[in-house]
């Protein structure tokens, strides 16, 4: 106490006190970053969306510290044909350092809650801190990893390329958005904890820690608001990356080639359009007004031409729009009227030039709608191409000898030629397009680096028609009602994943997917459904069962599911071959000595299998055989193709199913018991519309019926139904 008789608190015990404090915030720092750093293994570190057309809900990538989920298969076998390899987590090394590294970031985090020592305690809280940015800087490394070591004999090859851990990447027509995981918001929290904890609980009990707090607070909740975000707003079409190929001029204007004299013009329909794109300076933006401009046009030097509602109306003379330069970007621009051929092979839009882009483009009324010739680095995206349509296209001439048939009698008096035509060209993307009445929807001819991705074809003769080409993709295509869906012929490196082939079902022809001849193909999770033949295989000439696979694929509800010749050498497995009229036709003989249906342990699922899977293994215990008594029938007597599905073949083919003796037509000695390949699209569509309409028709039904009854009955029968039931009551 002073003179004043006042107490004087002690030093001693406000130091006290500031120890207790301190202490106590060291405690409870450290107590909450060890549970935020063991609910880090419960949650993601890194999560990706993949956007693109053929994907309305995209492809997710979720990585834990011990795992990596999501749509990883899918996305492996996209990454399979641009060379990407495949993530497989347990290969990657650094999967061994998460559990020691979480483990030696919980005694940091224990040991720097009771140290007073400082150095040691921002040596701990340095080690809390290099935890989560090693992660990060690991998961980039991946990313830059994968994206530059691509394999060079991929089916399509691009530019490298570099995936961002956070933020928007563009990759062909991939759009990419990376964002931190919660996991990750918890290990970055747990070493913020630790190392301002102390500091803010001393504000606090000094009355000062409302900024600091708000600092902290603010921080954690920037880095966790797109983890937590359900859907993150982001502009898809305006993640561009130079790296990744061309865009679509719409997105990215400033990608434009530079011309010291380019001029931006205007067009109006009543200016003569020819003599404007003849005198234009290069690397010009000419703009078309709406309107119809009449006549054949030639684009001879680079410029970017857009037609807001304009129309090139080439009235019949030759093609009408010829591109003979490099580096021209044509966006929104429609076309129609060409000559009607097949002489000089006139065009809507005639291709002969390199780096060029069709965005948006409408082609109407054209022997060949988008022509594509001698051309390298082409891109036709988001555009539509509809022929002049019409019946009798020929297509048995092809059908038998495999030559090209163009110029029929019945070609030349419709003057409906291919669709897109893409001869001599290499390095070529054809995306989210529709071709419809064309001859053959999209005709390739020695191409070579080609990507179908997400187009709708339907309503021609041949769906698509390689001859000779390399390296294509074809993926996520919907091919339909066509004379026969996809014609693959000579070349090689194709790869076939993710299409819908249906109702492809001409007598003559009517195949889901043709393989003739071509050196290396694999087909995967499509789904090839109600044509005559699913999968026919011919070939190759000393080729090996690696060249040819099918795998995942779902074979239904057609003619024939697999069509095989002698000559063919091929590998079926995982596929899912349900309700076809004859599920495997072994041309030319008994068997196919050189298709084998069982690789890596597994066959196939077929819906007529009758066997038992007694240990439960996912794999029949007894063999699975497909009679060849119907194979030979159909074999020695095509016509018979028009009873398939008849009740008098059924009982033909059943009866010899159940009673031919083993090693007749093929075998499966692995069948699988269920299902692993991609469902049929058309029984989820339509069963909602069946149900209700067996429904409506039993209504309708039972009121007839009832309506029926009432009138026919005699009075006398209705007064004793109504005296029985007053006895029962």
């Amino acid at each position: 106490m002073n003179a004043a008789g006042t107490a004087v608190p002690s030093t001693e015990l406000v130091g006290f006190k500031g120890a207790r404090v301190g202490a106590l915030g060291r405690w409870l720092s450290g107590g909450a970053a060890v549970v935020l750093l063991l609910l880090a293994t419960t949650f993601p570190l890194w999560q990706a969306k993949l956007n693109a057309p053929q994907y309305p809900g995209g492809l997710d990538m979720i990585a834990y510290g011990d795992r990596v989920t999501g749509d990883v298969s899918e996305i492996n076998l996209l990454n399979h044909y641009i060379g990407m390899k495949p993530l497989k987590w347990n290969e990657i090394p650094e999967r061994a350092l998460w559990t020691p590294g979480l483990i030696a970031a919980l005694i940091a985090a224990a040991v720097a809650s009771i140290s007073r020592n400082k150095l040691v305690r921002r040596i701990l809280c340095t080690m809390l801190w290099l935890f989560p940015i090693g992660v990060i800087l690991d998961i980039q490394f991946r990313l830059y990893q994968y994206g530059h070591d691509l394999d060079e004999e991929a089916a399509l090859r691009v530019p490298k390329f570099t995936i961002w851990v956070f933020g928007p990447t563009k990759v062909w027509n991939f759009s990419t958005w990376a964002w931190p995981g919660i996991g990750l918001i918890f290990l970055l929290g747990a070493a913020a904890i630790v190392t301002f904890g102390p500091g803010i609980a001393r504000r606090i009990q000094k009355g000062r820690a409302t900024s600091a707090t708000m600092a902290a607070l603010l921080l954690l909740g920037v880095m966790a608001a797109p983890a937590m975000a359900q859907e993150v707003p982001h502009d898809h079409d305006a993640m561009i990356d130079s790296e990744a190929g061309p865009a679509p001029i719409k997105d990215a204007p400033e990608k434009e080639p530079e011309y010291r004299n380019a001029i931006h013009l205007d067009v109006d329909p009543s200016d003569d359009l020819q003599l404007v794109l003849a005198d234009i300076p290069a690397g010009s933006h000419v703009v078309l007004a709406p309107g119809i401009y009449r006549g054949s046009f030639k684009i001879t030097h680079p410029m970017t031409l857009v037609g807001e509602r304009a129309t090139l109306d080439g009235e019949g003379a030759s093609s009408v729009l010829t591109i003979s330069a490099d580096d021209v970007h044509i966006e929104g621009l429609a076309v129609r009227n060409s000559a009607p051929g097949p002489v000089g092979s006139p065009a809507g839009i005639a291709v002969r030039g390199d780096d060029i882009s069709l965005s948006d483009a409408s082609v109407n009324d054209s022997y060949l709608g988008i022509s594509v010739e001698g051309a390298d680095g082409v891109r036709i995206e988001d555009s539509t191409v509809t022929g002049r349509g019409g019946g009798g296209l020929g297509d048995t001439e092809h059908a038998v000898s495999g030559s090209r048939a163009r110029g029929t009698r019945a070609d030349m008096a419709e003057g409906r030629g291919d669709g897109i035509s893409l001869v001599n060209s290499k390095n070529v993307l054809v995306a989210g397009s529709s071709v419809i009445k064309t001859r053959d929807g999209v005709y390739l001819s020695f191409a070579k680096n080609v990507m179908l991705d997400g187009n709708v074809i339907a309503d021609g003769r041949y769906g698509l028609h390689s001859m000779y080409s390399e390296n294509l993709t074809v993926a996520s295509n919907r091919v339909s009602d066509n004379v026969a869906g996809m014609v693959m012929m000579y070349g090689g490196e194709m790869l076939v994943i993710d299409n819908h082939v249906v109702d492809n079902t001409s007598a003559s022809t009517g195949f889901g997917l043709l393989v003739k001849d071509v050196a290396t193909l694999e087909a995967a999770k499509n789904v090839i459904e109600g044509n005559r033949v699913g999968i026919h295989v011919e070939g190759p000439p000393g080729g090996t069962p690696e060249g040819q696979r099918f795998v995942l694929n779902t074979v239904a509800l057609n003619g024939v599911g697999v069509a095989v010749f002698p000559s063919a050498i091929a590998t079926f497995s995982g596929n899912s071959f349900v309700e076809n009229y004859v599920q495997v036709v072994p041309f030319g003989g008994k068997t196919a000595p050189r298709v084998s249906w069982v690789e890596m342990g597994a066959g196939n699922y077929w819906s007529n299998y009758r066997g038992f899977d007694e240990d439960d293994d996912g794999l029949g215990d007894t063999t699975h055989r497909e009679s060849g008594l119907t194979s030979r029938m159909l074999d020695e007597n095509p016509g018979l193709y028009a009873l398939l599905g008849s009740p008098a073949l059924g009982l033909a083919t059943s009866s010899h199913e159940r009673w031919a003796p083993s090693g007749v037509g093929i075998e499966d000695p692995l069948p699988l018991i269920e299902p692993h390949s991609p469902q049929v699209p058309a029984l989820q569509e339509t069963s909602d519309k069946s149900g209700a309409a067996l429904w409506i028709s039993l209504v309708v039904f039972g009121l007839a019926m009832i309506a029926l009854i009432g009138g026919a009955r005699p009075r006398g029968s209705v007064l004793r139904g109504r005296k029985l039931v007053d006895e029962i009551a």
